[in-house]
């Protein structure tokens, strides 16, 4: 074999080597990355490890884990875990199918305003005295629950909210979706957060 042959034929062999450890990389290079990640995020301590909260793929086991990693945040906290209640997950799921629908990624998807989903589950007025929420998205793996509760834990407005003492309730929802915003593969996130008096 030529030696120009030769040299393409490891080149290739490389190459194949490499993509099939991105790809699927072993344990130890995992653990490796995850330490190294850990270590530059001050919020990682705040998520729960994988054997604490497991992550299924199917969405009622994905709003499972979802709460599991909401409610281990707020015990590393110190504060209270909440009761998961219909009125909130349904608001939830409404304001996860107003964004796909009106492919509007926001607190007001479709120009609706912020308080819609509450007042049509009738979580508002009398019942409630003060509610909030945070949303998510991410194709593929970026739009896991894992993913997901960092992203919200490593930004100051999200982990207010979530950290709130105020909060007494809360409702989860996840939405896959095959294309949103340009990408494939995604799942909307909205968690809600209430009080009722």
């Amino acid at each position: 074999m030529a030696p120009f042959l030769r040299i393409a034929a490891a080149v290739l062999l490389l190459a194949s080597l490499g993509a099939f450890v991105v790809r699927d990389p072993p344990g130890w290079l995992r653990t490796r990355v995850d330490r190294a990640r850990a270590a530059q995020d001050p919020w990682a301590a705040y998520l729960a490890p994988e054997s604490a909260c497991p992550g299924p793929s199917d969405a009622v086991s994905q709003d499972r884990t979802m709460v599991c990693l909401l409610d281990y945040a707020r015990a590393r906290k110190g504060v209270a875990p909440l009761r998961v209640v219909y009125p909130l997950n349904r608001s939830s799921i409404l304001k996860a199918l107003a964004i796909v629908r009106c492919a509007d990624f926001s607190h007001t998807p479709c120009g609706k305003p912020f308080p819609a989903t509450f007042d049509a589950v009738g979580y508002r007025g009398e019942i409630a005295t003060s509610f909030g929420e945070n949303i998510a998205w991410g194709a593929g793996a970026a739009g896991s629950p894992r993913v997901v509760v960092s992203g919200w834990l490593n930004s100051t407005d999200h982990r207010e909210n979530l950290f709130s003492a105020e909060w007494a309730e809360q409702g989860v929802a996840v939405l896959p979706v095959s294309h949103f915003l340009g990408s494939k593969d995604v799942e909307v996130w909205v968690s809600q957060f209430g009080v009722r008096s």
